[in-house]
């Protein structure tokens, strides 16, 4: 194996944001604002799948091994060894898209928490013979 990036859901930006997102509704409740009933449950229903990323500890792996690829996370996971390159587009909202394209031309996108930083990606693509091109900001 060449590298091997790992993300985890049990992260504290993870759980700072719906943990900050409640102590306002609550401090805004405390001093007398009140809320409407709905606004807690759309809070609740927001910031649910992050609360529940947290408790279940996802783990998203993608390794680099020479002339292959292997990925596990919350949405699958998968293999490719036949790939002719693989493609690092930068999307519109600032998050990565890696897609691998085999020898047939077939296109495989990886699932995005399966994503690694681009630098290091690149260093382990080329240490492992993978051609990879890499796209600054496309918007589709």
């Amino acid at each position: 194996m060449i590298a091997r990036f790992e993300s985890r859901g049990r992260r504290l930006a993870g759980l700072a944001w719906p943990l900050g997102i409640w102590a306002v509704a609550i401090v805004f409740a405390l001093t007398g604002g009140g809320l409407a009933w709905w606004v807690y449950i759309a809070l609740a229903l927001i910031t649910a799948p992050a609360l529940w990323d947290v408790w279940r500890d996802a783990r998203a792996i993608l390794e680099v091994h020479p002339s292959r690829l292997s990925w596990t996370g919350a949405l699958g996971g998968g293999e490719a060894t036949d790939i002719q390159k693989v493609l690092l587009s930068r999307r519109f909202d600032g998050s990565l898209r890696i897609t691998i394209e085999d020898m047939q031309g077939r296109l495989t996108r990886l699932p995005p928490d399966v994503t690694a930083p681009v630098e290091a990606l690149e260093n382990a693509l080329r240490a492992a013979d993978i051609s990879a091109e890499r796209h600054p900001f496309r918007l589709f």
